[in-house]
């Protein structure tokens, strides 16, 4: 699967919030969740994941230098 296949497939997941939660389908959230690891196997073979707030992910890799500064990317 390449980044192509990979960003098609995963915006296909109506993962849309709304102000009224009983109108969320968390499913999606459930299945974009599950669908991540196998689209990224690396990284999540790596990284440190947590999960806030039942479907929030954060993945958490640890650099080669301590020294280093540490640098936060986001996505939404």
């Amino acid at each position: 699967m390449d980044i192509v296949d990979k960003l098609s497939a995963a915006i296909r997941f109506k993962t849309i919030s709304h102000a009224e939660q009983s109108k969320i389908d968390y499913e999606q959230y459930e299945k974009f969740l599950e669908f991540l690891p196998t689209a990224f196997p690396k990284l999540f073979s790596t990284a440190e994941k947590e999960i806030i707030s039942d479907y929030s992910l954060v993945l958490k890799l640890r650099g080669r230098d301590p020294s280093a500064r540490p640098v936060l990317m986001l996505a939404h």
